[in-house]
């Protein structure tokens, strides 16, 4: 298996406890796919201040694969055309570490989102295997749209939500909107905790 690497220099300082001093990018055959997402991946992180939503400096890119958070994030290379879905796609797989970072909480909110939705609708492309998953994925797409709002603006933001409506985790993306409202007003405790502790940047409708 051919790797190539790349090394970029990052913000030494990450909130929420997060440090990363360079990202390193891999690549699973050094494909010029491989290559040029890990380069776009780079000057994402150079020309914006995404430091808020870095919990591992490691990306791997694989033209095959289906991007996953864990051991070590991996993206495939399907969104270069459109990058702003590429920056999505990197930042949904960056806030995954930070919910696994933050169990308890996350499990009492994917609790509370259980509640506000009801019964999910699981496999693609609507959800992931099970409920379970799928409310997860409630709370980092939630996440996902607002990092990408916070970084560039509600235009893109609405865009790239209208991108994912009609391509995968549908279900919960065309509830974006009215689950974002009752969350961002809803005051039980756990998604007040959830919110206020481990993401106090989090808006919500667009």
């Amino acid at each position: 298996m051919k790797r190539a690497l790349i090394s970029v220099a990052m913000m030494a300082a990450i909130s929420f406890g997060a440090v990363a001093t360079e990202l390193e990018i891999t690549t699973e055959n050094n494909h010029e796919r491989e290559i040029a997402t890990g380069e776009a991946i780079q000057d994402f992180v150079d020309s914006h201040d995404v430091s808020s939503w870095m919990f591992t400096n490691r990306l791997h890119v694989d033209l095959r694969t289906i991007p996953h958070s864990h051991p070590v994030l991996t993206l495939h290379t399907r969104n270069l055309e459109y990058l702003p879905s590429l920056y999505s796609t990197y930042l949904h797989e960056q806030i995954h570490w930070h919910l696994t970072a933050n169990r308890d909480a996350t499990e009492a909110a994917k609790a509370e989102i259980a509640k506000l939705l009801g019964p999910a609708k699981t496999g693609f492309p609507y959800g992931s295997d099970d409920e379970d998953a799928t409310y997860m994925h409630v709370i980092v797409c939630y996440l996902e749209i607002d990092a990408m709002r916070k970084i560039f603006g509600d235009d893109t933001a609405a865009e790239v939500l209208a991108y994912w409506q009609k391509d995968h985790y549908t279900w919960y993306m065309n509830k974006w909107r009215r689950t974002a409202m009752r969350w961002a007003r809803s005051s039980t405790a756990t998604v007040c905790a959830f919110k206020s502790t481990h993401w106090p940047r989090a808006t919500h409708d667009l």
